[in-house]
């Protein structure tokens, strides 16, 4: 069991203390945990489990944001839709601006390329995603293919 493992459970436990030194150990002993699965001691603190809560809700409500270019706030969290979106913006940009005003712009080219962009990576992650659990999926089974 490492570290990081037991520290998620010690944080958000009624019986943490600190050591200036040594960091977060545990109150009865003065010590960093030592339990393997899961601590016979633990009591949790109602408190900074909600705030624990609530800051991984925030970070992945930001990653989320990130990865969607904002989108995520209308509920759009599909990247080929979003690429897509990017690349229709593009197309009718460019054609509106050469009808209307027999002009080229360079900004419907660049909405066109991110879109096109967004859209490949989009599929690149999928099929890395479901490469790793493919992996996974094997290495449960016990065949292990690299």
């Amino acid at each position: 069991m490492d570290r990081t493992y037991r520290l998620s459970f010690c944080q958000q436990c009624i019986k943490r203390g600190f050591n200036p030194n040594r960091g977060i150990v545990c109150s009865l002993t003065n010590q960093h945990a030592t339990f393997d699965k899961s601590c016979p001691d633990y009591e949790e603190d109602a408190r900074a489990k909600v705030q624990a809560d609530l800051l991984r809700e925030a970070r992945e409500a930001d990653r989320l944001y990130e990865e969607t270019d904002g989108f995520s706030r209308f509920g759009i969290t599909n990247g080929y839709i979003i690429g897509s979106i990017f690349l229709l913006g593009g197309v009718i940009w460019l054609i509106g601006g050469w009808i209307g005003l027999k002009s080229l712009f360079i900004y419907p080219f660049l909405l066109i390329g991110y879109g096109v962009y967004k859209i490949i990576r989009t599929s690149v992650k999928t099929a890395e995603k479901k490469r790793d659990l493919q992996k996974k999926r094997d290495l449960l089974d016990g065949e292990v293919k690299w």
